[in-house]
């Protein structure tokens, strides 16, 4: 008869369009936390999740140094994120600076 509010929020924004846009900044937001676990508080302030587009994460750094140093550590990243299965999938990360 009533349907939880919890259950009635996603069923509202997939019919407005914008569910998607809501997983990708969880997406996003769940990054930063797993860069911060990863890297620790101090690294992980000069890299930043910018965007998600065809599965494909951009994280942007300070240094191209940076870049190349972060970038061993993609799979464990994606592996990370792919537990969660609320959350956008991720194929791949590309560092920009």
């Amino acid at each position: 008869m009533f349907e939880s509010v919890v259950n009635l929020i996603p069923k509202y924004l997939n019919q407005k369009g914008l569910g998607k846009h809501v997983k990708i900044d969880a997406t996003l937001r769940r990054t930063s936390v797993i860069l911060e676990e990863i890297f620790g508080a101090q690294l992980s302030e000069m890299c930043k999740p910018t965007s998600i587009k065809n599965g494909v994460l951009t994280i942007k750094v300070r240094s191209s140094t940076m870049s190349q140093e972060l970038s061993v550590y993609s799979e464990k990243i994606i592996e990370k994120l792919s537990k969660d299965k609320d959350l956008t999938e991720i194929k791949k990360i590309m560092f920009r600076v």
